[in-house]
């Protein structure tokens, strides 16, 4: 059980991580679309700006892949845990109006019964559970499909340098 809630927070901070490095790369797309829109960008040739581009898509595609896989791992484990949680969750209950009913409980059930309990109810107080306040955009998969198209931005740029 220990193990499995160890995974589970594993793969919420992955899938933070993740998204942090998606918003910052997305920061910079957008950064370096709004400097070709101002012509800021100009110091740079355009093959550095197309090799740039590139590997900022590939990077965005990468990152959400990677995000994807960890969200359907979490997913999974949530699908082991809720049962398990809430079993411990009944089995304290129960152990509690039975403690009520009959004041003393055998020493070995109590120890498991806490246990569980704890790995039950630490399970909200994760500081990665999405409690912390984010520093960064999250951009849902939707929202990365919509970005504005850098290359239509930096065809019009090469468009104006070719008129003058």
């Amino acid at each position: 059980m220990e193990s499995m809630r160890v995974e589970y927070y594993n793969c919420i901070n992955a899938i933070e991580f993740q998204s942090e490095v998606l918003s910052q790369l997305v920061e910079e797309l957008l950064a370096l679309r709004g400097a070709l829109r101002r012509g800021e960008a100009l110091e740079m040739s355009r093959k550095d700006l197309s090799i740039r581009l590139a590997n900022l898509k590939v990077d965005i595609s990468d990152r959400k892949t990677k995000r994807f896989f960890k969200e359907k791992e979490r997913r999974q484990l949530l699908e082991t845990l809720s049962p398990a949680i809430a079993d411990a969750k009944t089995q304290r209950l129960l152990a509690e109006q039975a403690g009520s009913a009959v004041e003393s409980t055998p020493m070995d059930a109590a120890p498991q019964s806490a246990h569980m309990e704890a790995t039950a109810s630490d399970c909200g107080k994760h500081p990665s559970s999405g409690t912390r306040q984010r520093r960064y955009k999250h951009y849902s998969d939707k929202e990365l499909a919509r970005l504005p198209a850098v290359e239509s931005a930096l065809n019009r740029l090469q468009s104006s340098r070719c008129d003058n």
